[in-house]
């Protein structure tokens, strides 16, 4: 059974790992684009250094608010307690399914853990609200086929 090949903790560990390998790509993509804009030298086309540094800003910008993000999916998963044993789907869950593997946490997406593939979804995605709720041996609608939940941990 997959739960005796990856565990909760083993799941949280490597999620984690991949947001804050994320995150610190992200915080050396502002500053080498910070840096980039600010060692511009303005020339005789002022128009041209001007626009440089605008397209810089909205980079900048758009780098900001994948940060904000994957801040924001990191503290979900510092939420999560891998330790606690449950009998229907919730935070925290990892739930076996004809569907396929789900922890219930942050929406990160599909995670290859020890050769498993582990999809990471949201409680408020359309599939975690599917499952929300729901105990061992009930039935699931996803992708429009019924499915069922074999074991939830």
């Amino acid at each position: 059974m997959m739960q005796e090949a990856i565990t909760k903790q083993k799941i949280k560990e490597r999620c984690l790992h991949l947001v804050n390998t994320e995150i610190e790509q992200l915080k050396e993509a502002i500053v080498a684009v910070q840096g980039s804009s600010n060692n511009e030298t303005k020339s005789t086309a002022g128009d041209k250094h001007e626009t440089s540094k605008a397209m810089a800003q909205i980079e900048v910008e758009r780098l900001n608010k994948q940060l904000e993000k994957q801040l924001l999916i990191r503290s979900a998963f510092g939420k999560v307690n891998p330790e606690n044993k449950l009998n229907e789907v919730g935070l925290g869950a990892l739930v076996t399914t004809t569907a396929g593997n789900f922890f219930i946490s942050a929406g990160l997406g599909k995670v290859t853990i020890d050769k498993v593939i582990v999809f990471v979804i949201s409680p408020v995605s359309p599939i975690g609200k599917e499952l929300i709720k729901r105990k061992e041996g009930e039935k699931f609608l996803f992708k429009g086929k019924e499915e069922n939940i074999l074991h939830i941990s």
